[in-house]
């Protein structure tokens, strides 16, 4: 493993590989992630720096995203 922010990288690369219209939650995309990870994506699913990503809520006490 490597720092957060490689990790967060990682996590960038994988949503940009998802097809369009594929829901997602993060622990799909990277096993176990730190709780940071959840809130810096979050945080920039809302600002818009990931705009083809939408927050669909919590489900099963999980933050849900859809790939537009």
């Amino acid at each position: 493993m490597g720092t957060y922010e490689e990790l967060y990288k990682q996590v960038i690369r994988r949503i940009d590989d998802l097809e369009s219209g594929s829901e997602f939650y993060l622990r799909d995309i990277i096993t176990m992630p730190p709780a940071l990870l959840g809130t810096w994506l979050s945080v920039d699913v809302e600002s818009g720096k990931i705009p083809d990503v939408e927050r669909l809520g919590f489900v099963v006490s999980a933050q849900k995203y859809r790939k537009k």
